[in-house]
């Protein structure tokens, strides 16, 4: 029973991503339906490895091979299918491009942002102007800034998408976060209640919506409908090189940025649950990692009982990892630990 209940789950899970793809008639149903339904497959293949509820968990199987293992072959079978279309002029091929937002979708479960991104870019070039493409490349490039801060230019797109298609609940979200993070408290409202009007009231996405509506609403003076949750203090942290990443250091690069990453503890897929970016790091570095530090409002640092925390010095400035970075291992920690947390950059990404 469990084991049905959570293929269920992985299953409504990857339709609801991949649905705009899945329903009407398109070349790229079939493609998509193949992903949606590799999801539970995978999950199934770990726990018959495994034998327990736990091994349901994304993670790795006994043999080693990654559970994205078969999502990334999927992957790049499309990618390589889509590469073998010939280029033609937009309006010459529309069903290439769900296939590129299909394309775009997978990466992005890939945590693949820079691939997800081009992807994306080229259904947008395809179709310009298309709602559906141009919620979903804003929050690709979201995630590739490694920065929660939705930009003047990502609102504007997000705009132009609902205007043309008003029941885009992840242009409504994204809009309302922006509102929000731009001091619009009573904009960010609009947005979510647009946005909860579309929602089954009992479901955890519509509490999770309110709970933002009633914090605005707090933050604004006029009384919520629930108590607002209560602020966190954050986790005290520290960052410092090792010995040999001290000594190659000493002529740091003025693009260097630090990254300061922290993930739900056994997670292994998508977006982290936070971010802090540190330009032009001066070590050791000090600071206190907060819920303003969180990628999505939805998903606050503090909610989760346990995180792994990770830094990585990007020499380049780019969020993805690349050959010649430093990164400290992966550091689990409470989230009402008072204590300070140490990261020390002492691996160096090959």
């Amino acid at each position: 029973m469990f084991l049905s209940i959570s293929l269920i789950i992985v299953l409504l899970a990857g339709a609801l991503t991949l649905w705009p793809l899945l329903r009407g008639q398109t070349k790229w149903k079939w493609p998509a339906a193949a992903i949606v339904l590799a999801l539970p497959l995978l999950v199934y293949s770990l726990y018959q490895d495994t034998g327990t509820p736990e091994a349901l968990t994304p993670g790795t199987v006994s043999t080693g091979v990654p559970v994205e293992a078969d999502m990334a072959t999927l992957t790049e079978q499309l990618r390589q299918r889509l590469a073998e279309t010939p280029a033609e002029t937009p309006a010459e091929t529309p069903g290439d491009v769900e296939g590129w937002l299909l394309l775009g979708r997978s990466y992005k479960t890939l945590q693949n942002y820079p691939k997800a991104l081009e992807a994306l870019e080229t259904a947008q070039r395809l179709a310009p102007g298309q709602p559906l493409v141009l919620v979903e490349l804003v929050e690709a490039r979201l995630f590739a800034s490694g920065s929660p801060q939705v930009t003047k230019e990502m609102t504007a797109l997000l705009e132009q998408a609902v205007a043309s298609d008003p029941t885009l609940q992840k242009g409504l979200w994204l809009l309302g976060i922006a509102a929000a993070q731009a001091g619009n408290d009573g904009d960010a409202i609009g947005w979510w209640q647009r946005l909860l009007a579309q929602l089954e009231p009992d479901g955890t996405v519509a509490q999770t919506v309110s709970e933002q509506i009633n914090e605005a609403q707090s933050r604004l003076g006029e009384q919520p409908e629930t108590m607002a949750v209560a602020s966190w203090s954050g986790l005290d942290i520290e960052v410092a090189p090792g010995t040999t990443a001290g000594k190659s250091l000493a002529l740091m690069p003025n693009g260097a940025i630090l990254f300061i990453i922290a993930r739900e503890k056994g997670s292994t897929a998508g977006p982290p649950l936070g971010v802090r970016r540190v330009e032009r790091p001066v070590f050791p570095v000090h600071l206190t990692l907060t819920d303003s530090d969180s990628m999505m409002p939805q998903r606050l640092i503090s909610r989760s009982a346990g995180i792994v925390l990770q830094a990585r010095l990007s020499l380049t400035g780019e969020a993805m990892p690349v050959a010649g970075d430093w990164q400290s291992a992966q550091v689990p920690v409470a989230t009402d630990s008072d204590g300070r947390s140490q990261l020390i950059l002492d691996q160096k990404v090959e």
